[in-house]
């Protein structure tokens, strides 16, 4: 709309969006059973608010236990139901916060890597095999030329990839 969350913000910015997004779905604010005992305590003692409590949740269940965004966000609301019942605030906190985003979506546990690649320069004209050639088997690679979307493949356990082309006049090939 008009006036988007940052969350929303985030996911929208042009060829550089987030994937997935977990956020208050407007401003964040601490969430506290009693909010006049226990801000102080979070500044002084450390103590978490209902949001961080979530959002260390999250992360935690998603990376510890290996569960996809949807299920780390269900499992530590879940987790944490028993607080929201105490209090109006920290129930809300619960409530506010929501995933924007494939809730599918593993969470990454290691820095991809960016596999060797190699190809022909250029091809002849006719029907003929690419193999693209590749130090990463089981990897997802695709080939566009100049009209788009060619093929997609995975590599073998060599880490070879073989597309079936038809070549009618010369195009620049780009593989993902």
């Amino acid at each position: 709309g008009e006036d988007p969350s940052i969350a929303e913000s985030m996911l929208r910015q042009p060829d550089a969006g987030a994937v997935v997004v977990v956020a208050p779905s407007r401003e964040g604010k601490p969430h506290f059973h009693d909010p006049k005992r226990d801000l102080p305590l979070m500044s002084k003692e450390g103590k978490l608010d209902g949001t961080t409590r979530t959002m260390t949740g999250f992360w935690e269940n998603g990376l510890g236990r290996n569960l996809t965004t949807g299920e780390a966000l269900m499992l530590t609301k879940a987790g944490l139901a028993e607080d929201a019942k105490k209090s109006a605030t920290f129930h809300l906190g619960l409530c506010e916060l929501n995933l924007l985003g494939d809730p599918t979506l593993p969470f990454r546990r290691q820095v991809p890597r960016r596999p060797e690649i190699a190809g022909p320069r250029t091809v002849p004209a006719g029907n003929l095999s690419l193999v693209i050639e590749t130090d990463a088997p089981g990897a997802l690679i695709s080939i566009l030329d100049t009209h788009g979307l060619y093929g997609v493949q995975i590599t073998n356990e060599d880490g070879n990839a073989l597309f079936p082309i038809s070549v009618a006049k010369g195009a620049v090939i780009t593989v993902t």
